[in-house]
This record gives C-alpha cells, structure tokens and sequence, in this order.
C-alpha cells in the first residue's frame, strides 16, 4: 500500500515480519530495497530468508553506540557463510573509527579478543551534567592521543579486515571456569534448521553454580526436540558451552522496543527425563551412588550410566571433586587418568566394585584409543597429569588416536622420576606396549616438548624413525643447568603461578609469605589458596595434594638439570602469540633442531593455548601434521591396549 523501501529496526522485530510472510503466503513488499538491523544479535538465517522473500532486497548490518552517533560500524550482508558462528560486525562509517584493543589499550592481534573503542568525529562530548561518567567512559589514548569511546563490548578483528562482535562484557560470563559469550552459543543455534529464534542465559543456583540455560522457539511445522537440539549443539560446540537445560517456547517475550524480555523468561527445568529416553539408569548400588555425585556436581539429572562425563560439562575442575567426593564416599582412590579412558558411571562403578582397585603404574593413559590413525603421544607438562589434552584430543577427531603419558608418583606408588633423559627411557618402554615400532608421532606441552625431545633423540639413537614431534609453546631452558635442589618456597610459590595460569586466576600466595612457614603450613597455604580461588575442591585430600606436590618439584628439578642435545630430525613448534619466550626459545630451537623448526602461531597465551576456544586453532595445525594413513596392523585394528604393571 505505501510502497515503503527502507526498513529499520532490531532484528527481531523484522524476523516477526518475515515468519509472518512465510505462514500466512503474504508477501513482503516488492518496493523495499534496504533492510537495516541494529540493537541485537542478528540471526544468522535472517538475511538468507529475507533475500528469498524479496528480490534484491539489501541487508545490512549496523552498529555503534548512542555516544558516539548512533551507528559506527556496517557491515553489508551479500551472503551467509555457513561457517560463521554470527554476522560480522563490519568495518567502521566514513569519518568513524574501531579499534579492538587489550587492557593496556594496545590493538589485539588478529582473532585475539579485546575491548572495543570508537574514535572518530561522531563522538558525543559527554554525559549532561555527569563528569565522573563521562571520565570513565571517554578516554584519551595514552599514545596517539586520541579520544575514544570505550563500549563495553568485545570484539575481535577477523583476517579479511572485519571486526567481529562477541557481546557484551557484562554478558560474558564463567561457567565452570571457563570464560562464555552467551551470544556465541545463540549464534549456534540458530544454525539448527528447527529453530526459528533462540536466546541463551545464566543463572546461578543457591550456591552460586553457574549454568547455561537455552531457549528456543521451533519453527510450527518442525519436529525438533530438546533431545535432537543437544545433539546438534554436542557436534558444534566444546561440552562447557553446551547449555545444561534446553527450553521450547511458543515465543520469546519481547520489551516494548522489540528486543527480548529476559525478565519475563520461565524457570528452567534441568531434568532431563524428557530427553533419555534410551539412557541405561543406575543398575546397582555403586553405580547409583557414582550417578548421585555426577548430578550433584554437574546440576544434571537423570544421569545415564553410559553419559559422557566431558559431554555433560564436566572440566578438570569438576574432575578433581569427583575424586575426592569418591575417596570421601568409597574410601578409594581412584586416578584422574581412569576418567580420560573412559569417562562414564559405567567404568567408574565397576572400579569400584573391585575388591581393591588396581592401580597401574603405567605412564600411557588412553585418551583417544580407537581410530584408524596412527597414534600421537602427547608428555605431560610440569603439573604431571594430562587431563590439560582432553579438549587436543577431542578437537583431532574420532580417527586419530591419541595417548597421553603421565607422571609417576601420583599416588606414592613410587618416587617421582627427577630426571628428564630417564623419563624419556621409562615413556618409550611404556610407548612400545602401544606401538612397538616406529614410525612414532610425539609431543608435549610446555616441559612435556623437552621430554618429548629426549624420546625423540633416544628412539632415533636407537634406530627408530620419529615422524612427528610436535612442540607447543615448549622452549628450552634458558637458565643454566643446575643440581643445587629448589627453594621450596620460591618452588611452591611458582606451583601457585602455575596453578593460577591453567584456570586464568591469581593465586594470593608469595615466596616471602611461604619462607617463614613450616612445610606443613605452606602446603596448607597453596591448598587454602587453590579453594579460595575455586580451583580446588572445598574437600581437597591434604595426601593427595602432598603426592601431587612432590611430582611437581621431581618435575621442576629435572627441566633444571637438563641440557637438550642436538637432534637430527625436524620440530613443529606451536607458539602461544602472548608468549614472552618466542623469539629467544625460536633461536635456541634452531639452534638445536638439525632438521629444521616449522613454527606456528596460534592465539593465547602459555595456558590458554590448550585450552577453549584457542586449543581449536592448535588441534587444526597440529592434525594436519598427524598422520592420516589408515593403520593396516592387525595389532591396531579395533583395539585399546592399557599396559598394566
């Protein structure tokens, strides 16, 4: 009737629009050449469906802020790549500026997430009559002093020049230590076919657990379940950032200005009986108990016996309170290497239920033990579990085998093993019960590389081919070798720092406040300090730690001690971007690899580098260098070889 050309508004109130042209046969209007959507995320599907309905109609994607002139940035939508997890952000207006940049207000490199600031002319000159916001929000660039608005959000430039969009900050949240855009996993979901709109919240539970709740609004004519939903997002999401509780709604309630209501959003329910139907519930008492203290620590119920412990959410963290709550429980130590061979109520239980649980003093856990590759031993950084690779392993795919190797001494079985060359010899006659000839496929992260160097010189001195050793973000030892043993302050204290980097926390512990404390009240302080932080479990068992602790400084007195040798072969070295040993670890490296060094850079910092979403990137360089060759042995076919003893 008015002919109208131009359309502006949240994207919600135009997908409104669209479903009602789709269910009623109404078409859209013929004349409207410019669709533009601002305010809120925008459905991935939307601009797909819109250029269906209308012919040649233009989508474009706004953003900004109302300090600084309502729209800054655009970004044209000709076509949805069906990679994208959310529409980009764009590049900024004539005239504006964006920059994503870190907390020391330096540009963030490509794919690194930071904060994002507008410059430019369209900036307001302030809030009326409100200095101290006005402070805190505009600030002048310390170096080319320019004046900025800071936003709130986050961001990060893509490698075509685009910025991408990753929320708000005040949106991003941890769940189970991992840091979550709600908005990355919406983005997700609105991938499914099924889903007509979505939205994804937080909430915490009465102790202050955090949980991902998801809701969605299924298209009329689709059959879709909470069941296949979870299933989609298992495929295209880490296990933390799969919601524990899906929701159907008939709509998603929408404020007076068209953008969704959270407020007014129902309670979730986080049973899940709608959603197993063909779960194997506990069988008997053990496993009963096993799926009771799953539940209680997930906040997932019913719990299937033969669910994935990593699928349901599970992290380290979660991992090392449900060993101590079985310790608590059954009075049985259970290793957490038993959780990576087979993370199910299933297994644990019938461990359990042997009269004594048999420990093997075996360094090869098998995180990955089936597949037709052949298989990558990936060493054990300086803490000594390999837990830290679940997520490696995961990312390179059902093919590829995978086996970690672990530090002895975890459960007083025996000393800790304080020399890098005799753990090499030890991992290599435990690598052989896997594989007995080469060629073999090695690597470590951080003191796991130098172990995995020193196999890689004793296996070729003996012979054998090394077809792969992959270093990540392992360097040499720039200190001069030494014998005198640690401090055990300055020991402990780095074990905090450590501790801290692996779950991106601080741990208040210093050497100064250590040296004055008895050995008992030190490890009292490190374990004290771990709780405080939520890194360990408020039950943490003081003897395990203490085994632990040992481990750690075996492990620490060995990378002192060592001095690596020339090696005939090539490495791949993977280098966090915010390492700050890159250039001089490069230059020793090349010094010693003969073959040659093939490095990578791969986002994040030391820790962060194997952990999500950065270890995605890692595990994508990492698996083009693993072989892909289908393993014709008899002894690999279909099998999952433990050594025991």
């Amino acid at each position: 009737k008015h002919q109208i050309t131009v359309w502006n508004s949240v994207p919600a109130l135009m997908q409104l629009g669209t479903e009602m042209s789709v269910s009623t046969g109404i078409l859209l209007s013929p004349s409207l050449r410019l669709v533009m959507l601002s305010g809120d995320w925008l459905p991935l599907t939307l601009p797909t469906q819109l250029q269906s309905l209308v012919e040649g109609v233009q989508v474009v994607s706004l953003g900004g802020a109302t300090e600084a002139s309502i729209w800054s940035i655009f970004y044209p939508i000709a076509t949805v790549n069906p990679d994208w997890k959310s529409i980009p952000y764009g590049q900024p207006l004539s005239n504006q500026k964006f920059y994503v940049l870190n907390d020391e207000l330096e540009p963030c490199p490509i794919e690194v997430p930071g904060q994002l600031y507008i410059g430019g002319i369209g900036l307001a000159k302030g809030y009326w009559k409100n200095e101290q916001k006005t402070e805190a929000s505009f600030i002048i660039h310390p170096t080319s002093g320019e004046r900025l608005y800071r936003t709130g959000d986050l961001g990060r430039y893509l490698p075509d020049g685009n910025i991408e969009f990753l929320g708000r900050e005040d949106f991003q949240v941890k769940v189970q230590g991992y840091r979550i855009e709600c908005g990355e996993v919406e983005a997700v979901l609105h991938q499914h076919p099924g889903v007509k709109s979505c939205l994804v919240t937080v909430i915490g539970d009465v102790q202050g657990a955090k949980q991902l709740v998801g809701y969605f609004v299924p298209y009329d004519q689709s059959e879709l379940t909470t069941t296949n939903l979870r299933d989609f997002l298992v495929q295209k999401l880490p296990s933390y950032m799969v919601p524990s509780a899906l929701m159907s709604l008939p709509a998603l309630p929408l404020t007076a200005n068209g953008k969704v209501d959270r407020r007014s959003l129902p309670s979730p329910d986080f049973s899940r009986v709608t959603e197993i139907k063909n779960a194997i519930l506990p069988r008997n008492e053990v496993e009963h108990q096993v799926a009771q203290i799953w539940s209680d620590l997930l906040k997932v119920h019913p719990i299937s016996i033969r669910d994935n412990f990593f699928e349901l959410g599970g992290s380290s963290f979660v991992a090392m309170q449900l060993m101590t709550r079985i310790h608590q429980q059954f009075g049985q130590h259970l290793p957490l290497a038993t959780l990576l061979q087979e993370p199910t109520v299933e297994h644990l239980a019938s461990l359990l239920s042997q009269p004594t649980v048999t420990q093997s003093v075996s360094p090869v856990v098998p995180i990955q033990p089936f597949g037709s590759q052949s298989p990558f031993f990936c060493v054990h950084p300086i803490g000594g579990h390999v837990l830290c690779y679940e997520a490696l392993a995961r990312y390179l795919g059902e093919e590829q085998r995978f086996y970690g190797l672990q530090a002895l001494g975890f459960n007083g079985e025996q000393e800790p093993l304080n020399r890098i060359e005799l753990m090499a010899t030890k991992y290599i006659a435990a690598l052989r019960e896997v594989q007995p000839q080469g060629p073999y496929q090695l690597g470590g992260w951080s003191l796991g590389g130098l172990i995995a160097w020193e196999m890689a010189q004793q296996l070729t001195d003996s012979g054998e081919e090394v077809a792969l050793l992959a270093l990540i973000d392992s360097y040499p030892p720039m200190a001069k070798p030494s014998d005198e043993p640690e401090d055990r302050a300055t020991l402990l204290a780095s074990i905090a720092q450590d501790l801290g980097g692996l779950y991106s926390k601080s741990l208040a512990v210093s050497v100064e406040q250590l040296r004055n404390l008895e050995e008992h009240q030190q490890l009292v302080v490190i374990v004290e300090a771990a709780k405080a932080a939520a890194i360990f479990p408020p039950e943490a068992d003081f003897q395990q730690m203490y085994y632990w602790l040992q481990v750690f400084q075996a492990n620490r007195q060995a990378l002192h001690r060592y001095v690596p040798q020339p090696y005939i072969g090539k490495i791949v070295l993977f280098c966090a971007e915010e390492s700050q040993k890159t250039t001089k670890g490069m230059m020793a490296w090349q010094q010693l690899a003969l073959g040659g060094v093939e490095a990578y850079s791969i986002p994040g910092d030391h820790y962060t580098i194997i952990q999500d979403p950065q270890v995605q990137g890692l595990a994508k360089q990492l698996g083009l260098h693993l072989s892909f060759s289908k393993v014709e042995s008899d002894f690999f076919r279909g099998r999952s070889i433990v050594p025991v003893g």
